[in-house]
């Protein structure tokens, strides 16, 4: 059972995004009404001051503007901490997957659960993940076993699952630009042909770079 203040201001939440009909007035006019009702709803959440509310609060506004952070005043930016792949199922933001190819970049994900309830993911041949807040990786990504290229450029990633190794076909990974101190031992056993790790904390360690070894 969720304490009485969620509930009520789910329910608040859940009035603003639905709460302009879509065949009245002009789309100024309905962005003019929404912010002032949003604008309300979050001075009236804000002021219970539970910060995991407040983080619900930042996530739905930020779909409310179309996942535009520019778009969130300030006060809720500093309580926004991404989006999962749920999330973004959830408020039917996910891209169509197009050849065999899903493009997940710059979504502010900071978690991929739910990544494999979308359909067709177990046909993928591509996946981009760059630019996005994603520290880890969950096992389940061994499960994509068509993958033949995997981007996660750009992240915050310290480490990876040791079921990456379970991606017999994959042949692209680039994992440069985040805060990796080292690969798993599984790797090895893929037939990888290029791989970019520059520009991780491995890189002022030389011993942990030589230890970064592919089978040709």
């Amino acid at each position: 059972m969720l304490p009485k203040k969620i509930l009520l201001s789910t329910l608040l939440i859940s009035s603003i995004t639905h709460s302009i009909p879509v065949s009245a007035g002009s789309w100024s006019d309905k962005f003019s009404e929404a912010k002032k009702l949003t604008s309300y709803a979050i001075d009236c959440l804000l002021a219970i001051g539970e910060n995991p509310l407040k983080e619900l609060v930042a996530k739905e506004y930020y779909f409310f503007v179309g996942e535009n952070i520019d778009k969130m005043p300030n006060c809720l930016k500093e309580h926004f901490n991404g989006v999962s792949v749920q999330d973004l199922i959830n408020h039917k933001a996910i891209p169509a997957i197009t050849e065999n190819k899903l493009n997940l970049e710059d979504k502010n994900l900071n978690s991929l659960d739910g990544l494999l309830s979308i359909p067709g993911i177990e046909n993928i041949y591509t996946l981009s993940l760059e630019i996005n807040q994603l520290q880890t990786l969950p096992d389940t990504i061994g499960n994509l076993q068509k993958l033949e290229c995997l981007s996660l450029s750009n992240n915050q990633l310290q480490a990876l699952p040791n079921t990456i190794g379970n991606l017999k076909w994959l042949r692209w990974l680039y994992l440069n630009n985040n805060q990796l101190q080292g690969l798993p031992d599984a790797i090895g056993k893929l037939k990888i042909r290029y791989l970019w790790v520059d520009k991780n904390i491995a890189d002022t360690n030389p011993e942990l770079i030589c230890n970064w070894w592919l089978p040709s």
